[in-house]
């Protein structure tokens, strides 16, 4: 089985072709699920990360379809490499180099790649209203 993937920018990519039973696969493995607790029901709820209409996702997610197999259509515009999947380190790897960094530096503001597609914004330099005037 072989998926056929478009990257369309740094943002989206779009699952091109891939049979129905693969994806049942496909979107339960970019999915995750939301745990509430709402007038004492405890309500589990799942959220897709793929588009069911567009078929479109995060092109961060691409590693998490290796084991289908990927055939991969780069129609960027402009001309900047995509890694090869297997050079990219794990997600976790990576947020671990950049809190530690953090810390050596004490003063910084980071995007931390949360694996959606999208980052967390830390803020760990102090405001000038948390500064008390000696």
């Amino acid at each position: 089985m072989t998926l056929t993937i478009t990257i369309l920018d740094e943002n989206f990519s779009v699952l091109s072709k891939c049979d129905s039973q693969v994806w049942k696969q496909v979107r339960l493995t970019l999915s995750y699920k939301t745990h509430h607790f709402i007038h004492n029901k405890y309500i589990v709820d799942r959220r897709y990360l793929i588009d069911g209409r567009t078929r479109k996702f995060p092109t961060g997610l691409i590693p998490l379809l290796e084991p289908y197999g990927l055939h991969i259509i780069d129609v960027r515009t402009y001309s900047t490499a995509f890694p090869p999947l297997k050079d990219l380190p794990p997600l976790e790897t990576h947020q671990e180099y950049v809190l530690r960094e953090i810390v050596r530096l004490k003063r910084c503001v980071v995007a931390l790649p949360t694996g959606a597609g999208k980052t967390c914004l830390l803020y760990t330099s102090p405001s000038p209203r948390d500064r008390t005037r000696s």
